[in-house]
């Protein structure tokens, strides 16, 4: 874990970080010198933001090791070049922005700068994280067997290697640690797992989610940004925390305001909701029992909401397994992982209500 931090602080891979800023740098300085200004111009220098990604990718080029032997399925030698990337273009994505309100810093400069973080980084960024690997039938496999056996030691370990490998951590908290998590329920519910086993086994994946928002911490918010805000919390009753914590973790991820219920009961939720504005509320429930309360929970929430226009829905393993419910819940949306919850939540949001 403390190689896989380094090598995030140091920086990326660097060459192609350095040659995508370094075909910014020319196309912005051509563009520059073709101007009514051109001759007023200052000879070209090489941005703050290009030469900060390229000294951190050297430098991570230099510190990176090779993941440990015997660990992920199909993990190269090079398979952590998308993490690298990743790293390498946030951190020139910070020097740019600096620039940008550094007023010392010339005009020509700040074009650059401008260029840098809002058209050429960005996009090297997504491209990175859509080629990045992701956990597997293997990977879902082994946890589940170091689970059953106890051996938190071990899936620590598999949980290092798959984010030395490239994998993101939302991809892993939502493909790798979510599937298994709900394979445990349904173990134990079948009495196919004892419930000792079992929480231990949700414990050891608790303690996987946090050491990798440790590694990979969610971005804070910046000065003066305005998020949308969202309430997660499980029915009344409901005794699992995992689900939730994956789904405030991508939330957070996306650039959301995320609270989470102080308590699950219904009572604290009310008060939660009359005391705070909150544009979403999101409600998770994973045994069959919980669902006849949430059409009274829904219409009480709906009733002392600070926020008027707030929007409710609902996700969790009883859902999942039933879908038809939730049109009956009085909710609005049905969300069936972390990555369409957001998406729903994004288009209650955008659309007025009724």
């Amino acid at each position: 874990m403390k190689q896989a931090s380094e090598d995030k602080r140091n920086g990326g891979s660097g060459r192609t970080s350095s040659s995508s800023s370094q075909r910014a740098v020319s196309e912005t300085d051509s563009t520059a010198a073709d101007g009514p200004d051109a001759a007023a111009s200052p000879p070209a220098v090489s941005p703050p933001a290009a030469k900060r990604a390229r000294k951190g990718a050297k430098s991570a080029r230099d510190d990176a090791a090779p993941p440990a032997e015997g660990g992920v399925p199909g993990a190269a030698g090079d398979a952590d070049h998308d993490t690298l990337l990743v790293a390498s273009e946030t951190a020139a994505l910070d020097a740019a922005q600096a620039t940008l309100v550094d007023r010392s810093t010339p005009l020509p400069l700040l074009a650059v700068a401008r260029t840098l973080s809002q058209a050429v980084i960005p996009v090297l960024v997504r491209e990175a994280r859509r080629s990045a690997p992701v956990p597997g039938d293997a990977e879902r496999d082994l946890l589940m067997r170091l689970l059953l056996r106890g051996d938190s030691d071990g899936a620590m370990l598999l949980g290092r290697q798959c984010v030395a490998a490239g994998m993101r951590v939302e991809r892993l908290a939502e493909e790798l640690l979510t599937p298994v998590a709900r394979s445990l329920g349904s173990m134990w519910e079948e009495d196919s797992c004892d419930f000792v086993r079992v929480t231990y086994g949700m414990g050891i994946l608790a303690e996987m989610m946090r050491e990798m928002r440790l590694v990979d911490p969610p971005r804070p918010p910046r000065a003066g940004e305005v998020m949308p805000t969202i309430l997660l919390a499980n029915a009344p009753g409901e005794q699992h925390s995992f689900g939730i914590a994956v789904v405030a973790d991508a939330f957070e991820r996306a650039g959301w305001d995320v609270s989470r219920a102080e308590t699950h009961d219904a009572a604290a939720l009310m008060t939660q909701c009359a005391a705070q504005r909150y544009d979403v509320v999101g409600l998770s429930v994973a045994a069959d029992r919980f669902l006849p309360r949430l059409p009274a929970l829904i219409g009480a929430l709906r009733r002392v909401a600070r926020n008027p226009g707030m929007r409710i829905m609902v996700g969790g393993a009883a859902l999942l397994r039933q879908p038809e419910r939730a049109s009956q819940l009085g909710a609005d949306a049905l969300a069936i992982d972390s990555t369409n919850a957001i998406a729903v939540a994004v288009a209650m949001v955008q659309t007025p209500p009724e």
